[in-house]
């Protein structure tokens, strides 16, 4: 078995730029590294046994189309991008290790190097935005655009990280205001939180429930004003309707109680 494929020139005069070992390394002329240091022609064997992950990855991208299942497709192709990354990675660092006096390699493998680093943080940021780590995803996305700031999707991540982290942020102090009864301002902090995450179904829960609380304490107020007027049976009326918008109220049915005991007396 191969160990390490280390593409030479065949005259191993020089070792080609990037471009060329990446020719070289599916040639069928590329020499291969063998477990006892032995440099040889690459066989077959080599070369199945260095394309067979990625054309595995393709094979199952192929699979996943076919099934439309999309988030796999996505997946094995993402892993497929980034394992050219780290072929060309490895390339370059055996092209610098046999030829070091090559001053043009050390860059090329710097940022080869910064690429796979900013690939990883990219698929660490996926996992914590599929966990609502948002703030943490936004740190993971930042890092990763650092390493690699031409990246496109890193930067469509880190804006739906950030947006959402923000909606997050908006979704806590929505909820203080909820608990000092302060709805309107709850729900102006909500609407804008689902500006910036529309598909969010929990923060368009909460906005509606806060609209019912907001609701059934004017409806408390009306009641109340009711019960003063000795308006008992529109006060059973209305304390029932705040009810059912606002169960959590432990104060309504004790209202409500009130009201038909009035009612009835």
């Amino acid at each position: 078995k191969t160990m390490e494929l280390r593409v030479l020139d065949k005259q191993r005069e020089s070792v080609r730029p990037i471009e060329h070992l990446m020719k070289s390394y599916f040639a069928a002329g590329a020499l291969a590294v063998g477990c006892d240091g032995s440099i040889h022609e690459e066989t077959l064997e080599d070369k199945i046994a260095r394309m067979g992950p990625t054309m595995h990855l393709i094979e199952n991208a192929e699979q996943q189309l076919d099934a439309n299942d999309v988030g796999g497709l996505l997946s094995s192709l993402e892993e497929a991008h980034t394992r050219e990354y780290e072929q060309a990675l490895t390339l370059y660092r055996t092209a610098s290790v046999l030829n070091p006096d090559d001053q043009t390699l050390k860059p090329r493998v710097d940022s080869a190097d910064k690429i796979v680093s900013a690939l990883a943080q990219k698929r660490q940021g996926v996992h914590e935005l599929a966990a609502r780590d948002y703030s943490g995803a936004v740190q993971t996305m930042s890092a990763a655009l650092a390493l690699f700031p031409d990246n496109g999707e890193i930067k469509l991540l880190l804006d739906e990280a950030t947006r959402k982290a923000r909606a997050q942020e908006l979704r806590r102090l929505a909820e203080a205001e909820i608990a000092t009864e302060h709805f309107e301002k709850a729900i102006e902090l909500l609407k804008e939180a689902i500006a910036l995450d529309p598909n969010n179904a929990q923060l368009n829960q909460e906005e509606q429930d806060a609209e019912n609380k907001l609701q059934a304490s004017k409806l408390k107020v009306k009641g109340l004003r009711e019960l003063e007027q000795e308006n008992f049976a529109a006060a059973v009326t209305t304390f029932g309707a705040a009810i059912e918008l606002n169960p959590d109220d432990e104060e309504l049915p004790a209202l409500k109680k009130l009201a038909e005991a009035k009612l009835k007396a």
